[in-house]
């Protein structure tokens, strides 16, 4: 189209103004993105504060980690023979209940 386009001192204000204004706009946006990025790093290193000491804690109760699971498989196992045990003891009141019934 090949037209003249003039800029007259108003018009260079106001593109002056304009780009003013879109720097602003841009700043603000910057400022909102380092703000979360500083607030997700600062979860970021509490949560690794948190990992290091619960580590800490579980190295110091592994071994009664260990010393429980020992005590409940015996527990488990005396179950099953008490179990096996009352099942017979059961089958003999069974029968009993049932001469006495007859």
């Amino acid at each position: 189209m090949r037209r003249k386009v003039y800029t007259t001192p108003k018009s260079y204000l106001d593109h002056i103004k304009l780009y003013e204004m879109l720097l602003a706009e841009k700043r603000d946006d910057i400022e909102k993105i380092k703000r979360k990025l500083t607030f997700g790093l600062e979860k970021l290193y509490a949560t690794n504060e948190t990992v290091i000491k619960l580590q800490g804690e579980m190295t110091i109760l592994k071994p009664q980690l260990a010393e429980q699971s020992v005590k409940t498989e015996e527990f488990l196992k005396q179950l099953a023979t008490d179990t096996l045990a009352a099942s017979k003891v059961e089958a003999n009141v069974q029968e009993q209940a049932e001469i006495v019934n007859s």
